[in-house]
Formats: structure tokens, C-alpha cells, sequence
């Protein structure tokens, strides 16, 4: 081979060199980087309605390829999954088949958006198909979970590691957190099968929520009325069961609550709130609730039965009762209005239902309000004027009571009286009154005690509801209840007066102006005990 030869051949091999090296660098740098972007963003869109960003792609022929700045972000641009770094260790690399063996996840944050109550997770719909988590071995270390309501209340849960280990055909999982504070704890571990879904988990977590902590999950659930609520949880649970089947879980151990307190914007509502959830472990599954504390100088009780049926239903029952609340603490801390007033407050709540009930549960309430100071309250100053009536001052000692039913945030009247020693007042059934909005839609009939007294003893009975007609005022509350009285109150026609009213009046005379509690005897079928968890 001549020199001509030797040099057209060192050439064309230093070409075809230089051309091999610009492919492993051009497939290092670019080809590769760009593949696995495309197939990792192609893999997401089929489940996900936003989209995945990678700021940087490291990739090795021989090791792990390291994936930097990696984002999973919603169609509003809400980045739900940031991490900083992801480690993918390939086996059968290089080869022609190569299967993600590890991945490794350092300084995770995961985050849920919630809007009026609700987890916004932007999921896909996917067409049902064979079932089967294929996962490669995951470690994760430096991970917080957090929650965002509204764009405006957050908090978040930090120093978490987790590791998802594949073992034969089951997948252990061992979540816990680096807990600074003492007495702190918390560890979730267990299987699940990657085939069945069927699940075999244990927890454990003592955690003191804060009043920050707490105030975004309030917000994030949309509990009205609440600002700060704050205590401890100790939560010791198992759960066993196909998570792709909820109604087949079943949850064992025990929730127990200590030191909680639950504020308005203006004061303390409840304080030294106890309790424990039982889970019975039973399938289907049940769990009893019991809880008590102390609310404006009152004792406050409440009990719960949660019921998972055969086919899936759950059945809720619970109930809340309060006794000997001071009416003044109570409005002081709800309203922030500093007037002092007198009066106590005996409360009632009961709720019965099935999750697949049209409207959600069937709910009663029952309240008696004592000897309660009412003057500064204009819809009954209004009314007292109405009716011809000057002694305000008797409206410091009024007594309340009435039954109602609640579906969200509207109470429907069934029986409703107020009377003092000057009027009384029968409100019809079927009035509503609306506390989200504010509003009030109410007929009653009013009567000025004194103006009927001696009536009531001299004619019979029977004659009683013509002699009275023209004593009595019938009359529409509806309206803002800010409103003023003169466009909140109007007088109405006065047809039919039942027997009933004409009954309540008659006792009202008879003590004074004093009710008692008359309407708890036919509300008391309502204050059984809950069903024990299991029973139907």
C-alpha cells in the first residue's frame, strides 16, 4: 500500500472517527436528552391536564442519568410536583431492552390546590383497562407535602423521606419524617400487591397542629365560621383491603384528640376538646367517634357511628349537644359586639343519612335560649312597636325555643316560640332562615300577653280563637336581617289561628311569660345514642 493510500485511510478513519464521536456526544447532549423529554412529557399527558418541564438532562452511557429542575405543573400553570433532582439508574444499559431499575428523588414538594373545599387534582378520565403497579425501586428523600386554598392560606409538611421497594410481586413501602420537635412521630409502612391492589398497611403519628397548620386546611375544606382551631392527634391505624375499592378498606385502631381549641375571628368557641375515633377493623368497616369540651362557660358533647354497607353505601348518624353556653359569650365571640347580655343556651344537632342520599343526610336542630337580653336585637324592637308595645325592657328577659331542620347553611322552621312578660310570638312552620346569606323569610303571629290574660279565663275555649282575632298580628319578617325593621317586618292577613297557637298562648299567660321546654319532649327521639359501628 503506497503513501497515498496509508493517507486517504487515516483520513477517511479519522473522519468516520471524528463522525462516531460527534454521534455518542450529539446523542449525550441532544438526542437522548430530547428523547427522554418527549417520551416522559408524552407519558404524563395521558393522565395529567398540564404539563412536565425538565430545566436539565445529564445523561450517561455507563451510569444513572440525572434529571435537574423538574416540574409538574396544572393548565392554570399551578406547579403541583417540584423537585430538584431525579436520579434514573437503568438496567440492560446499554442493550436494546433497558428497564428503569431505580429512581432516586432528592428535595421533593408536592402540593394540593383546593378551591371551596374541593382537591382540584387536574387527572385525565382513562379508559378502564387490566390493572398492574409496575413500578421501579423509588427513593425519596427531603420530601414535604403542602396544602394551597384559595392561592392565599398554605402550610406544608417537611423532612419527609419515603422508599417504594419492589419485592417479589408485592411493593413495601416505608414512609416516615424526621421529626424535630419532641414527641413528634410519624411512619406509614406495608405492602401492596401489585396486581390485586390489596393493601396491608400500618401508621403511626403524634403531631400537635399548629394554629397555622390548621388554618389552612380550614380554608382549604371551606368550614365556615372557624379562623383558628389547634391540638394534638395521636393516630395509631391499620388498613387492610384493594385501595381501588374504598367500600372494601378496612381501617382498624385509634384516632384520639387532646387539647383542642376552636376559635372565631373574635374568641375562644370551644376549648379542652378530648375525644377518640374508634375504627372496629370489621368489614364492612365502622368507626364510633366521641368527643367533649368546653364552649362559653358551657359543657359540649358529641358522638358519631360511621357504617360502610355491603353495596358500597356509608351510613353517618352523630349528634351534638350543648349545655349551659352563656348566650353572652357566645355572641360576644361569634359577632365581636361587646354588649353584655343575659341569658343561657341549651343546643341540640342531630344528623342521620346515607352517602347516597339525594341532599346528603336528614338534620334537626333544637335550641332553648333563657331569660336571654334581646333589646338590642331591632327586628323585635321593631316588632314590640308594631304591636303597640313600649316596654323594651322585657325583651331582657326572653325565652327562645324552636325546631328546625338544616340543609347546608338554610335552617327551615318547624316550631319556633319567643315569649317574655310582656308578648309572645309564634313563628309558622316552613320559614327559613338562610345564615350564609343572611336572610330571613318568616311569618309569625304576635300577641301582647297582658291584652289577653284576663280573656283567656273568662270565655269558654271554643270561642276563644274568634275573641282573639282581633288581638292578635300576623305578620312577614323577610329580608337582610340588617335590614331595617320598617322594610324587614309587614303586616299580613290573618286567616286560620291553629289550636296549637291558641295552646302556647294560653300557657305563655299562665307562667308569666316563661316557655320552658316544651318542644325537647317531641325532638327527644332524636337524642338516642348513635348505633354502635357495625350494627345497621
Amino acid at each position: 500500500m503506497n503513501r497515498a493510500w496509508r493517507r486517504r485511510l487515516v483520513i477517511v478513519g479519522g473522519a468516520l472517527l471524528l463522525l462516531a464521536l460527534a454521534a455518542v456526544l450529539a446523542g449525550k447532549y441532544w438526542i437522548v436528552p430530547s428523547v427522554l423529554r418527549h417520551q416522559a412529557s408524552a407519558a404524563i399527558r395521558e393522565y395529567w391536564d398540564g404539563k412536565l418541564t425538565i430545566a436539565d438532562i445529564n445523561f450517561s452511557w455507563t451510569g444513572p442519568a440525572q434529571l435537574r429542575g423538574v416540574e409538574l405543573s396544572d393548565a392554570e400553570g399551578r406547579v403541583w410536583l417540584r423537585a430538584a433532582s431525579v436520579k434514573l439508574a437503568l438496567r440492560n444499559w446499554p442493550g436494546v431492552r433497558p428497564a428503569l431499575s431505580h429512581v432516586e428523588v432528592e428535595d421533593l414538594d408536592v402540593r394540593g390546590f383546593f378551591a371551596e373545599g374541593v382537591l382540584q387534582l387536574p387527572l385525565k378520565p382513562t379508559p378502564a383497562q387490566e390493572r398492574k403497579l409496575d413500578l421501579p425501586a423509588i427513593t425519596v428523600r427531603n420530601m414535604s407535602v403542602g396544602i394551597v386554598a384559595d392561592q392565599s392560606s398554605r402550610t406544608s409538611w417537611g423532612d419527609i423521606q419515603l422508599v417504594l421497594r419492589p419485592e417479589g410481586q408485592d411493593l413495601l413501602i416505608d414512609l416516615t419524617r424526621t421529626c424535630k420537635e419532641p414527641g413528634e412521630e410519624l411512619a406509614l409502612s406495608g405492602t401492596v400487591d401489585s396486581r390485586s391492589f390489596e393493601a396491608d398497611l400500618t401508621l403511626a403519628m403524634k403531631h400537635v397542629v399548629s394554629r397555622e397548620e390548621a388554618a389552612a386546611i380550614l380554608a382549604a375544606l371551606n368550614v365556615p365560621f372557624f379562623s383558628k382551631t389547634e391540638g394534638k392527634v395521636d393516630a395509631r391505624m391499620g388498613l387492610r383491603g384493594v385501595l381501588a375499592t374504598p367500600a372494601a378498606l378496612t381501617p382498624s385502631g385509634t384516632i384520639a384528640l387532646a387539647d383542642w381549641s376552636v376559635s372565631s375571628p373574635h374568641g375562644v368557641l370551644v376549648s379542652g376538646l378530648g375525644g377518640e375515633v374508634r375504627f372496629d377493623g370489621r368489614t364492612p368497616a365502622g368507626a364510633v367517634a366521641e368527643a367533649s369540651a368546653q364552649s362559653c362557660s358551657g359543657q359540649v358533647k358529641a358522638a358519631m357511628t360511621v357504617n360502610a354497607l355491603t353495596d358500597g353505601t356509608v351510613r353517618y348518624r352523630g349528634q351534638v349537644q350543648a349545655q349551659k353556653v352563656s348566650f353572652d359569650e357566645l355572641v360576644k365571640r361569634l359577632s365581636g359586639v361587646p354588649k353584655t347580655r343575659t341569658g343561657t343556651l341549651q343546643f341540640a344537632y342531630a344528623f342521620d343519612g346515607y352517602s347516597r342520599t339525594p341532599g346528603g343526610p336528614a338534620q334537626r336542630g333544637y335550641l332553648y335560649l333563657e331569660n336571654a337580653g334581646l333589646a338590642d336585637v331591632p327586628m323585635l324592637t321593631g316588632l314590640f312597636r308594631l304591636m303597640g308595645l313600649t316596654q323594651l325592657d322585657a325583651l331582657q328577659a326572653t325565652d327562645v325555643e324552636a325546631t328546625f331542620t338544616m340543609k347546608g347553611l338554610v335552617a327551615t322552621v318547624s316550631e319556633a316560640r319567643l315569649a317574655n312578660a310582656v308578648a309572645a310570638i309564634d313563628v309558622e312552620p316552613g320559614g327559613q332562615v338562610d345564615i350564609g346569606a343572611h336572610r330571613l323569610d318568616l311569618h309569625a303571629i304576635a300577641v301582647p300577653i297582658k291584652q289577653i290574660q284576663d280573656l283567656l279565663g273568662a270565655i269558654p275555649l271554643v270561642d276563644q280563637v274568634v275573641r282573639l282575632k282581633d288581638k292578635l298580628t300576623r305578620v312577614r319578617i323577610h329580608g337582610d336581617w340588617n335590614d331595617s325593621p320598617a322594610s324587614l317586618i309587614s303586616k299580613q292577613p290573618l286567616n286560620d289561628i291553629a289550636e296549637g297557637t291558641i295552646g302556647f298562648f294560653r300557657g305563655v299567660a299562665s307562667t308569666g311569660g316563661r316557655l320552658g321546654q316544651g318542644l325537647l319532649k317531641l325532638f327527644g327521639d332524636m337524642f338516642d345514642e348513635p348505633e354502635e359501628a357495625g350494627e345497621k
